[in-house]
Parts: C-alpha cells; sequence; structure tokens
C-alpha cells in the first residue's frame, strides 16, 4: 500500500513539474521561426504586394515569412500552385530572405 501511495504521489509531482517546465518554456512573443522543411518540390507563386517570387514549397515560403515578420518586411502571399508565368509580373529580383537551414527531412 506504501508502495502504491508513493508510487502516485511521484506521479503527481512529475506531472506538476513537466507543466511548469511547459509553462516556463513557451512564450507566444518570442517563438522560433520553424526552420525544417520537408524535401519536396511544389512549386508556389507568390506576392509580397512589391514583387513576385518562386517558392520551393509552402514549408519554405512560411519560414520566409517568419524572417520577414521579425525585420518588419512584407511577407508573401500565396498566389497559385506552380511556377509565376505571367510575363508581366515583376519578379523579385533577389530572394527575399536568406534561405533556411538545408532541408534533411525525408518526404512522408
Amino acid at each position: 500500500m506504501k508502495l502504491l501511495a508513493f508510487l502516485l504521489f511521484s506521479l503527481y509531482i512529475f506531472y506538476v513539474k513537466s507543466e511548469e517546465c511547459l509553462k516556463d518554456k513557451y512564450v507566444p512573443d518570442s517563438h522560433p521561426c520553424l526552420r525544417i522543411c520537408f524535401n519536396r518540390t511544389d512549386t508556389i507563386c507568390a506576392n509580397n504586394g512589391k514583387c513576385y517570387f518562386n517558392f520551393k514549397n509552402g514549408c519554405t515560403m512560411n519560414n520566409r515569412n517568419c524572417y520577414s515578420i521579425a525585420r518588419k518586411w512584407p511577407v508573401f502571399k500565396f498566389i497559385s500552385k506552380g511556377p509565376c508565368v505571367n510575363p508581366t509580373l515583376r519578379r523579385c529580383l533577389n530572394s527575399p530572405a536568406p534561405a533556411p537551414a538545408p532541408e534533411t527531412a525525408p518526404a512522408p
């Protein structure tokens, strides 16, 4: 009986401590940008209000948007699947932000 009480008390302590850790680590304003994307190519066309850019996939666009938000730059919005093909579109001359970390995660 004492062993059961000890185990229950230990589980309770562990649960309370783990909840405190989660609360301490999560601060909404300082949540880091996700930098790992699956290695798949689903090219998309996006616009930031100034120019258009072809992103490898939606994940890389979200990473670049996170980088842009941190620097108070315009963010890219999804326009269409596939590359931007309209010849009248103004393309971004450079990549809108430095490339994220290498894509090492295998596609599901």
